[in-house]
């Protein structure tokens, strides 16, 4: 399992009897949070790239708050909404708060208030395996 503070306090729950060395059930695993996915690479991305990795979270966060609108919650839910705001928290070094929000509000409503913003042409920059992928057009897991 890979550690790092974007993935700190949300560890799978391991299930095991004491005389056995591999776990009986594993609640709350997911790849792109404690697997291969979270392994941290630096590569050089564009505008346009990094804002499909943010349009990806903003994605999950909506989702889950209509979950939780509803009153639901579950392993998902509690994993994977604070991990998209860590990860959130990491671009917006990149493209703003400002920018972020605009972004949030085009996936809500399809206003393209706003998006016009130029931050760079090209930097390097920290990602996730997952995030890698996510550029490179690989569908990730449900």
């Amino acid at each position: 399992m890979i550690r790092n503070k974007d993935n700190k306090y949300l560890e799978p729950i391991v299930l095991k009897k004491k005389e056995d060395k591999k776990p009986a059930l594993v609640i709350g695993y997911y790849d792109e949070i404690h697997g291969e996915g979270a392994k941290k690479v630096r590569i050089t991305l564009t505008q346009a790239q990094v804002e499909e990795i943010v349009k990806y979270y903003i994605d999950i966060i909506l989702g889950i708050e209509a979950v939780f609108d509803e009153g639901q919650s579950g392993s998902y839910e509690i994993r994977w909404f604070p991990y998209a705001h860590r990860r959130l928290n990491y671009f917006d070094k990149l493209l703003n708060f400002e920018h972020i929000e605009h972004l949030f509000d085009y996936m809500e409503t399809g206003s393209k208030e706003g998006l016009d913003t130029h931050f760079f042409d090209k930097k390097r920059v920290t990602i996730t395996e997952a995030e890698k992928r996510i550029i490179e057009g690989v569908a990730l897991p449900a």
